[in-house]
């Protein structure tokens, strides 16, 4: 399954929960090739983004939160661009001499083009690549605020 992940030697799996009461045009089929977010609060501030993870294991059912700043958060939400499971960014980035990189450093070279790579994973997911941009964006927005 694509949304497995081993951490620290414990296997664990997303949990996608569906309520009743859900808008079930929800699910319907996109009207439109566009991407957007809208972020409805009192103070304008982004709301925390994390993933609510758990092991498969049949007698440890204990949840984890995971951060959206988490270097997990990437692989798990995007199973499909990242195969091998490459983390994303994370706090705890740091560059050869020591000097922390910030979300824009992280994403920026990986959403560009470059001459030796004629082909991008990243840039020819279709929607999944502007959910991923929208996604680069919270990410950069949750680091500025906290």
């Amino acid at each position: 399954m694509l949304r497995d992940m081993t951490i620290n030697g414990e296997e664990y799996v997303l949990d996608f929960v569906k309520y009743e009461f859900d808008d079930k045009r929800r699910y319907n089929r996109p009207t439109t090739s566009e991407v957007a977010i809208m972020i409805v609060s009192k103070d304008g501030s982004v709301p925390s983004v994390d993933l609510k993870v758990y092991p498969k294991q049949e007698g440890n059912r204990e949840t984890t939160i995971l951060k959206q700043t988490s270097q997990h958060s990437d692989p798990m939400t995007f199973p499909i661009l990242f195969p091998h499971g490459d983390f994303g960014w994370t706090y705890n980035m740091k560059t050869t001499k020591g000097k922390k990189i910030s979300p824009v450093q992280y994403y920026g070279p990986r959403l560009a083009l470059h001459p030796d790579e004629p082909f991008n994973p990243l840039l020819n997911a279709g929607r999944l690549t502007q959910q991923y941009i929208i996604n680069c964006y919270v990410t950069k927005t949750c680091q500025m605020i906290s």
